[in-house]
């Protein structure tokens, strides 16, 4: 479609947006990490979400591999680690539902389902924001 001579190319905004997930799939897959000086950041308000997402989900497993007992939990999903992490009492139960309403914009807006305004997405991006700042409070457990 892009290369037929028809005019039509990808919106910035999205191919802001695939970039950022390449980033968190580089970084979550391969360890290969492309956040260098001089690496710029998202252009767009969906790029923020996307990469501020992915390191949701790292700060996640890391929880996990902490706190939860089985490495399952390490590559599972989310919302699966916060409720072994609300189990343990390392989270309030109100936390999971504040992430799934975070989780459905996000994917709304990920997979075209919605297209949100970047102000709807500036709020989606301080509710996230919020929440890393708890799971931030959560401490690794001491060793020995």
């Amino acid at each position: 479609m892009y290369h037929d001579g028809n005019g039509v190319t990808v919106d910035p905004v999205h191919v802001d947006s695939y970039v950022q997930i390449a980033r968190v799939l580089l970084r979550n897959l391969l360890e290969i990490s492309i956040d260098e000086p001089g690496t710029p950041p998202p252009h767009s308000s969906l790029g923020f979400l996307v990469l501020n997402w992915g390191a949701f989900e790292q700060t996640l497993r890391r929880l996990a591999a902490s706190y939860l007992p089985k490495a399952k939990h390490e590559s599972g999903p989310a919302l699966s680690i916060i409720d072994g992490l609300i189990a343990k009492g390392l989270l309030a139960g109100s936390f999971r539902s504040q992430v799934e309403k975070v989780a459905r914009s996000r994917n709304a807006a990920v997979h075209g389902v919605s297209v949100p305004t970047d102000a709807e997405l500036r709020s989606v991006l301080k509710a996230l924001g919020q929440l890393q700042a708890v799971l931030d409070t959560v401490r690794e457990p001491k060793a020995g």
